[in-house]
């Protein structure tokens, strides 16, 4: 597929223009409304997805403005919306802030409440007659706590409320949320679709009206994946499946390695039998994904471990093929207050770690010198 830069396509007369600019043909007119080579994304990812007839993808020019958009393109002054409260620090930000300055109310439900008996009783509790939307994020950011997205669409499709899912952390290699009821599914493309931490990107992948409520909102908010980022999408795409099957393994091998390991507390990874949402997660996904994150025994090592790694690198990223390290408490989640903090579960000794494409050997002995 060529990269379509153009900002501009031309028209050999006006009445041709016409009819473009007013959505009557399916010609592109400006790259802010539509561009080839992003079509040619958005494409791959719906077909990952398994979107179906009459759904589609809409690329973003980062997972913050897909999932904004996904948000305001069922939300509106006076509705409700039913959030999980261990989301991605960024998105809880966006709801808190943004959302509901706007006038969109909130009730949050943590992942415990969204698995297991309590469910549909947890659910239908935090509803109201405004209810429009339930957002859900899972394996949650960074705890990987799990929540039943075929109960909660079950439950949300009786009320008519619209169910959307991040699916970042699982990709669709791991987990197809609209297999499951889901009705909308959001990616920050930035990490496993893209995968090699050269671009930043976002998908929301959707049906009906919902999805012509995307496209408009990308016009009138500007949110336009650039031509040349978009290629550069497609591109790794291709290498998707192959990316994630190695991250599933090395994952898998380095939650077995840490779990039980002298200085360390607790291991979260929905692989290990012990995780809470380990049966929800083997029946709805096919992979456990690459990513994992561990609590010390001695929070106050966090830092130190953290500076003796060698191979493995301190970023506030995730999803490349390189073994990254995090402190949430201190990039993801650092605008929680403490007390929220501890709430869901993110103390200053827990690390999370993306996992790469390396040799599990070498990740497995970077870790053991550095936690010592």
């Amino acid at each position: 597929m060529p990269v379509f830069r153009t900002t501009a396509f031309t028209f050999p007369g006006v009445h041709e223009m016409a009819d473009a600019a007013a959505g009557r043909t399916e010609r592109f007119i400006y790259s802010r409304y539509d561009n080839p080579t992003q079509h040619e994304a958005e494409d791959k990812l719906a077909a990952l997805e398994e979107a179906g007839p009459g759904a589609g993808a809409v690329a973003f020019s980062s997972g913050m403005a897909a999932i904004a958009a996904a948000l305001m393109s069922r939300l509106s002054a006076g509705e409700h919306l039913i959030a999980q409260r261990e989301l991605y620090g960024g998105t809880t930000g966006l709801i808190t802030r943004t959302l509901a300055r706007l006038g969109i109310e909130i009730t949050w439900l943590g992942a415990s409440e969204l698995i297991g008996p309590g469910l549909r009783s947890a659910l239908l509790g935090a509803g109201r007659e405004t209810t429009r939307a339930v957002l859900l994020e899972t394996p949650a950011n960074p705890t990987l706590r799990v929540v039943d997205l075929g109960g909660v669409s079950e439950v949300a499709r009786a009320r008519g409320w619209t169910v959307m899912v991040d699916n970042t952390f699982a990709s669709p290699i791991n987990q197809l949320p609209l297999a499951l009821g889901a009705d909308v599914v959001v990616h920050s493309a930035t990490k496993y679709l893209a995968g090699h931490s050269d671009l930043t990107a976002g998908f929301v992948v959707a049906s009906g009206d919902v999805l012509e409520r995307l496209r408009e909102l990308r016009i009138d908010l500007g949110g336009c994946l650039d031509p040349s980022v978009a290629w550069l999408l497609s591109r790794s795409m291709k290498t998707l499946a192959l990316r994630v099957s190695a991250q599933n393994e090395n994952a898998m091998a380095i939650a077995r390695h840490l779990d039980g390991r002298a200085g360390v507390l607790r291991v979260h990874y929905p692989g290990l039998p012990a995780h809470p949402g380990h049966a929800v997660a083997a029946r709805q996904m096919s992979g456990f994904g690459g990513m994992l994150s561990f609590e010390l025994e001695k929070p106050d090592d966090a830092s130190r471990v953290i500076g003796a790694l060698r191979m493995i690198r301190l970023a506030p990223t995730l999803g490349g093929i390189d073994t990254t390290a995090s402190l949430p408490a201190f990039s993801s989640h650092v605008k929680l207050t403490p007390e929220e903090r501890r709430r869901d579960g993110i103390g200053e000794g827990l690390i999370r770690l993306s996992i790469g494409i390396e040799d599990s050997a070498d990740i497995l002995a970077d870790l053991d010198q550095a936690l010592g």
